[in-house]
């Protein structure tokens, strides 16, 4: 989440820079789609590494316990 604030933070005032040639109105209202492209392609690049890793290939542990059938805990009245 922090990574797409931060990104958002930081791809406002760079379209504001890139686009400062066009005019100041223009680059202050770009400002904001700016800020949520680079927000956006922040939370595309987080989703696509998840979905790497999670296509990996996990290897089964064994768990080696032990638990009875029945419930032993107290009952509260």
């Amino acid at each position: 989440m922090l990574l797409i604030v931060f990104s958002a933070f930081i791809g406002a005032p760079i379209t504001t820079a890139l686009l400062w040639g066009h005019g100041a109105v223009e680059a202050i209202l770009a400002a904001p789609f700016g800020g949520s492209l680079a927000g956006l392609c922040a939370a595309a690049l987080i989703g696509f590494r998840h979905e790497v890793r999670t296509r990996m290939p996990r290897q089964m542990k064994q768990v080696h316990a032990y638990f009875s059938p029945t419930w032993t805990a107290p009952a509260h009245c």
